[in-house]
Formats: structure tokens, sequence, C-alpha cells
């Protein structure tokens, strides 16, 4: 499949097909082949990421990054064919690409890719989107576990949640036995407890908060500010109030309170 082709799938829009096909010819795939190699074989390892940029620089904005990453992709979805995985798992898993090019396109004006760090997992078929979740086949306490991801898109009604419960069990079960009934374990600021005090008792977030069981919560940890504030400034005093969530958050962490971040495990019995 071509390039251009396999970008429209997955939902780039013409400009930016244009502009990542342009990018793929500037370099010989062929050539760094074995760069993607190491990616699949250690796809958390961030040094062969750090490896790939040298050789692909210059590249200021990650955009030839993204073109290698889309060429890689291509490459993987034989490997899916070969498991039998369903094409629109492929795609839906593959859609990680242009979710948050279009979301760094809103936050700094112009194309840039930042995520070749994660994407690898993708690649080495470790982490699929299945419904409104993405779950990562990972390893806790040297046991295995399911570590669930929610993207930026996915809407949190019962409705949808449970379905992707449902649905991703009966994929494992049948791809992946040994992770079908495993541990499913979420880290997000969507689980901190504090957002009971910040969101009316009719919050989607606080539903899906009620699946899990809190383990426990970093108050110290800034990683929140990127998807509650993305690109805001450091001085809270100076955080946007464009919805009702981040007037609500301000308020709170300018009382001197903290939001931070929470790891929590899914409760027994919805995930089957």
């Amino acid at each position: 499949m071509e390039i251009r082709e396999f970008l429209k799938e997955i939902g780039f829009a013409p400009e930016f097909v244009d502009l990542i096909q342009k990018a793929s010819i500037s370099f010989d795939f062929k050539e760094l082949q074995s760069y993607r190699e190491r990616l699949i074989s250690a796809p958390t390892d961030i040094e062969n990421v750090h490896t790939l940029e040298k050789a692909l620089a210059p590249d200021e904005d990650g955009i030839k990054m993204l073109a290698y990453m889309v060429q890689c992709a291509l490459q993987s979805r034989d490997l899916y064919r070969q498991k039998g995985i369903p094409a629109s798992v492929f795609l839906d898993t593959m859609k990680f690409l242009p979710r948050f090019f279009e979301s760094d396109l809103k936050l700094f004006g112009h194309p840039v890719f930042r995520w070749a760090w994660w994407f690898p997992r993708q690649l080495a078929l470790k982490e699929f989107r299945i419904g409104i979740f993405e779950y990562e086949m990972t390893c806790r306490k040297n046991s295995d576990v399911l570590s669930l991801h929610i993207p930026s898109d996915a809407l949190l009604t019962d409705e949808n949640i449970r379905q992707s419960f449902s649905d991703a069990h009966a994929f494992f079960a049948k791809f992946y036995p040994s992770y079908a009934d495993v541990g499913v374990f979420c880290e997000t600021w969507l689980l901190t407890p504090c957002l009971k005090e910040l969101l009316p008792s009719s919050s989607r977030i606080l539903h899906f908060q009620a699946f899990f069981d809190i383990l426990h919560t970093d108050d110290n940890s800034p990683a929140f500010y990127d998807w509650v504030f993305p690109g805001a400034p450091e001085n809270i005093k100076d955080l946007p109030e464009n919805t009702s969530l981040q007037k609500n958050a301000k308020t709170y962490l300018l009382s001197g309170k903290k939001i931070g971040w929470t790891l929590g495990k899914l409760k027994d019995g919805y995930f089957a």
C-alpha cells in the first residue's frame, strides 16, 4: 500500500499527506531498516529512538521521524495480518499518529511530531486500540498485566466503557490468551480522587472512576497539566479558564491544593 493511501485511511488531512510523503522521500527507508528492527525488539527502549533521531537529522520538527514511523506501520500491517488481527483494529490503533499530530498542531501552531518515543509499542503489536481505550501488554511486579490508556477522543459513556472491556477481553482471549485474565491497570489524572471536588456527580469522568480501585496517588506529579492545561504557562494565576474543569482546577490549585496522578486497578468482573 502506498504511503498516501495509508495516511488518508487513518485520517490525515490532504495537506499533511503531502507533507509527510515529501518527508518520506528525503531518506532511504531500506538503508534505515535496521533501526525498525531495534524498535520492534525493544519498543520501550527510548535509546533506540534517540539513535534513529540522529540518523534522520536534521529533523527539527520530527516530520521525517513521522514519515519513518508511517513506513514502519505499513510493514507492521503484515504482522497484524499474519496473526489474523482484524484490519479495523490495525487502523484504529494506527490512528494514534494523526490524533497526536493534530493535538500538537493546535498546541504549537505548526506541524510537529513528538511521539516517536511511544509509537514503537503499536509497531511491535504490544498496544492495541479496542473501542474507546488502548490496551498495552506489559509487566508489573514480574507479572503480565494490561495497561489501559485513554485516548483524547474517548467518549466515556457507560456503554462505550463496558463494550471496550468486553471486546478487549475477547480480543486477548483469541490472539494473546495469556493476557485474557490478567490485571488491568490505569495511570491517569482521570482517576485522581480530588476530581470529586471539581466535577458534578453526573460527570462521565467520575463514572469512569467507579470501575477502578485506587491504589496510589502521586500528589506532587505535574503530569496532569499536559492534559488539563496543555501548553499552559507555569504560573497558576495565568492558567486558562476555557472550560468548567479548567476554572475549577485553577481555583483548586490557587487554594494550595494538588491534583496529582493516580494508579488504579480495574475491579474484578468488568474485564470479561
